[in-house]
């Protein structure tokens, strides 16, 4: 029987088989009271197997309880995982919607300062006023120069007027000035509050704080984020003050003349800002590619005019063209090798800061922010050599042009 048991066994599971057999054989060990290994009867025998059979049952059924309530509290705990979000280890990254909110142009504008961002919308207000009434009083002296020159002081009038409208240009063009230089410096600083107040809070954060944050998502806060406050967000601040400001005064003249053109204006305004969004994302790629094929027309219908009206300006269009193609080509291949330089130079910034945040535990324990800070700067420093002259390059190139264009414009008049 116990042949046969062990025979069935072994079909179905060789290794309880094993096991079996192993616990046959202590259990025949301990029931022998004398070391010398007698043969046992057959009845004692068929005893013997029969409770290690029975115990086999019963610790089986124990490990299959076992490994039921492992298995549910294993499920459990899956489950757990899998509806708490908490408990993940790496949180993903949060995304805002819709409009900007207002307290982040708030936070900017306090980043500058109050007294700085109120003093540069006066001053930008100023020059806007100035620009509005040159162009007016300018129209104004169109309109009575015939009577000006016929009057008894035409030439003193004329010189009053010319007067007049020299210093209201040069009052726009100080405002303006003013203004930017202003609003220049203060970016700065907000540039500066922002990224210290972000670099301080990283550096003082808790350890939980690296392990549930990749790596990347910091690198690309200080990288294209800063970089966005550094160059873009000044710019665009100051073309949007600037352009609502005129926008306001060229609208008020034509509603004090004649107060009826509100009634198609307010739809247009309210549509403008109502498809905002849409032509934003519609045309702000093309937007580019457009402009650069509209200005290239553009420059050619004009050379084709003057050509016409005057066939010699070929001849100064050549010489001219050479002289832009030569210009062009200096510059170019020059802001190559500098874009190059300043890449190559920029990754040591990125590789320091990287070090920083994995060590920033051990920096803050020996005490060497001071030393990584200053490492830091030298770093950015020996990036800005390579960075400072491909700006010197492009309005190096900027005045070259403009000296074409009047080169133009000048024989254009004399011819």
């Amino acid at each position: 029987e116990v042949r046969e048991v062990l025979a069935q066994l072994e079909k179905l599971d060789p290794v309880k088989t094993r096991e079996l057999q192993r616990q046959i054989s202590q259990s025949v060990e301990r029931l022998s009271p004398s070391p010398s290994p007698g043969p046992l009867s057959p009845a004692r025998r068929t005893e013997t197997a029969r409770k290690s059979i029975e115990n086999f049952e019963k610790e089986s059924l124990l490990n299959n309880s076992n490994a039921n309530h492992t298995a549910n509290a294993t499920k459990k705990i899956d489950d757990g995982f899998g509806t708490n979000e908490k408990s993940k280890l790496i949180e993903k990254e949060g995304m805002e919607t819709g409009k900007v909110k207002l307290s982040v142009y708030m936070t900017y504008l306090k980043a500058i300062g109050w007294k700085v961002s109120l003093l540069f919308l006066v001053i930008y207000i100023v020059s806007s006023i100035l620009g509005v009434f040159s162009n007016l009083y300018l129209a104004d002296w169109s309109d009575h120069a015939a009577a000006i020159q016929k009057g008894e002081n035409g030439s003193a009038g004329s010189h009053v007027r010319l007067g007049i409208y020299t210093a209201l240009g040069l009052g726009q063009a100080f405002s303006v000035c003013i203004a930017s230089i202003l609003m220049a410096l203060g970016m700065v600083i907000a540039s500066r509050i922002l990224h210290e107040a972000m670099l301080t809070n990283i550096l003082r954060s808790p350890m939980s704080f690296f392990d549930v944050t990749p790596l990347g998502r910091i690198l690309n806060r200080f990288g294209k984020d800063i970089a966005v406050t550094d160059l873009q967000l000044p710019a665009s601040l100051i073309n949007m003050i600037g352009m609502l400001v005129q926008g306001i005064f060229i609208l008020s003249v034509p509603i004090i003349v004649t107060p009826s053109i509100l009634f198609g204006l307010i739809p247009v305004i309210f549509g403008y800002f109502l498809l905002l969004d849409v032509e934003g994302l519609d045309a702000a790629i093309p937007r580019s590619l457009m402009s650069f094929v509209r200005t290239a027309i553009a420059s050619l219908e004009i050379i084709a005019v003057i050509a016409f009206a005057t066939p010699m300006f070929i001849i100064c269009f050549v010489i001219l063209a050479i002289i832009y193609m030569f210009i062009l080509r200096f510059y170019v291949s020059t802001s190559r090798q500098l874009k190059r330089l300043e890449s190559t130079t920029r990754s040591p910034i990125y590789s320091h800061f990287q070090e920083s945040i994995q060590g920033a535990s051990s920096i803050r324990a020996y005490h060497c922010t001071e030393n990584f800070l200053l490492e830091s700067q030298n770093r950015v420093d020996y990036n800005m050599l390579s960075y400072y002259p491909s700006i010197v390059a492009n309005r190096w190139l900027a005045v070259r042009l403009e000296l074409v264009g009047n080169l133009i414009v000048l024989l254009s008049a004399l011819l």
